[in-house]
């Protein structure tokens, strides 16, 4: 089990290879974060844990955590969704909003982070919807 694991082990399986992400630390926590770590198989070797998502502080984004990770149907197109404390104020830990945001992958198959953004995230180059 990996250093300051807290919740949502979350296992995705990419061409050959496997990958294992959490939530780290607690969410009232400052470095609540999400971490990744990737193995050729479920008995590992696992590689050394990186960041995927964690807080922007100078743009509000606390607290991004809780994850679930998905590939679209028939694609090699990936999705992150996440939580993080709602930007309204109110981000105490117990209101908080849901964020969808593209997950990518360098040639070498690591998990590319995710910078937090304000606002929604949209796929204009995908065309992940088709008329």
């Amino acid at each position: 089990m990996p250093d300051n694991f807290r919740e949502a082990i979350t296992i995705s399986r990419r061409a050959d290879t496997y990958y294992a992400s959490w939530s780290e630390n607690d969410t009232r926590d400052p470095s609540y974060r999400i971490r990744w770590s990737s193995a050729p198989s479920l008995d590992g070797p696992w590689t050394e844990p990186q960041v995927l998502i964690q807080a922007d502080h100078a743009k509000g984004i606390l607290a991004t955590g809780h994850h679930c990770i998905t590939r679209v149907p028939g694609r090699d197109d990936w999705i992150v969704a996440y939580h993080r404390f709602a930007r309204d104020g109110r981000g105490d830990g117990c209101h908080r909003e849901i964020v969808f945001a593209p997950l990518d992958f360098d040639d070498d198959g690591a998990m590319v982070q995710v910078r937090p953004q304000v606002g929604s995230y949209w796929y204009p180059a995908r065309d992940l919807v088709t008329p």
